[in-house]
């Protein structure tokens, strides 16, 4: 069962980054409008930026390849989008920032532990360590 919780913990932990990306990308305009009504410069590009960024760290923590810069690359996108996008002003933002705190909390026990037993790196990890 241990050797599952970090296979289970990181395909939890990428749900998030599906869900909106996905949403990003079908939604495109309407994210690209928010952006801008945020102040956001050259939002589109930004928003392209975003998403590139997302999918490569979600794949990279869902697969656990290069997990640790997948969930470098989440958090540096994390940051500023809670600091941006859900300053706690309200319940409902207060809400969002503790949740992507929480979130951020995740990604930087992935970048300081790694992905676990179960990941495209681990057998790699182990076939250096036997030489």
């Amino acid at each position: 069962m241990r050797c599952y919780t970090a296979f289970l913990g990181r395909t939890l932990l990428s749900t998030l980054f599906v869900m909106t990306t996905l949403e990003n990308v079908t939604d495109f305009a309407e994210t690209q409008s928010f952006m801008e009504q945020a102040g956001i410069p050259l939002a589109g590009f930004v928003l392209i930026c975003a998403i590139i960024i997302k999918a490569i760290g979600l794949v990279s923590l869902l697969l656990g390849y290069k997990a640790k810069i997948g969930a470098l690359l989440l958090i540096l996108l994390l940051v500023p989008t809670t600091i941006i996008f859900h300053t706690p002003t309200s319940i409902a933002q207060a809400g969002q920032f503790v949740m992507n705190l929480s979130i951020i909390g995740g990604l930087l026990m992935v970048a300081h532990f790694g992905a676990g037993p179960i990941s495209i790196d681990s057998p790699t990890k182990r076939r250096k360590k036997k030489r």
